[in-house]
């Protein structure tokens, strides 16, 4: 069993996973119960796996994506951009999230992937220019939807001819940086 159909693309890590822990259970009940046998599963061989997808972004298709964008969508490339944050979370930001004095962005727990608040320093400009350029009246600091940027993304980024960039790129490229 490898997981959902899915996982031929992602080589088998959630397969993997599933290994690791079911070998656990296996050598915790083997302990439990002082049983003397040896455990099957430490003979099983896993998936080859990948060090994950790493498509760097160059300056040049930043600069065109801000050239062809309206200040909405700039918004959401510079939020990606500086913070790092998952595009979900960036959909979800409220104004109470942005402190401007300290310079940082607060990712409350209720809209992260893995229920943990984090906060993210960012350069003084970004705020500002939110807080400048957006509408501050509304609840959200994103008024608008996610599939419909992915798809505007999409169609800009086979225009010009941009070897396939996603939002998420924008995260993996600040994390490794």
């Amino acid at each position: 069993d490898i997981g959902n159909y899915h996982s031929f693309k992602n080589n088998y890590r959630a397969t993997n996973k599933d290994l690791v822990l079911f070998n656990t259970i296996f050598n915790v009940a083997i302990n439990f119960k002082g049983l003397k046998i040896e455990n099957p599963l430490k003979f099983v061989k896993k998936f080859p796996e990948t060090n994950g997808k790493y498509r760097p972004i160059n300056g040049y298709e930043h600069r065109i994506i801000l050239k062809n964008s309206t200040i909405i969508k700039k918004a959401i490339i510079l939020i990606l951009r500086h913070t790092g944050a998952r595009p979900i979370e960036v959909f979800n930001l409220e104004w109470n999230h942005l402190n401007q004095y300290k310079n940082e962005i607060h990712i409350d727990w209720e809209i992260s992937k893995n229920n943990y608040s984090r906060i993210i320093p960012v350069k003084p400009f970004l705020i500002k220019w939110l807080k400048k350029n957006l509408d501050i009246s509304s609840n959200k600091v994103i008024e608008f939807n996610k599939e419909s940027f992915r798809i505007w993304l999409s169609k800009l980024t086979k225009k010009w001819s941009f070897y396939n960039l996603t939002m998420y790129d924008y995260r993996r490229n600040f994390i490794r940086y």
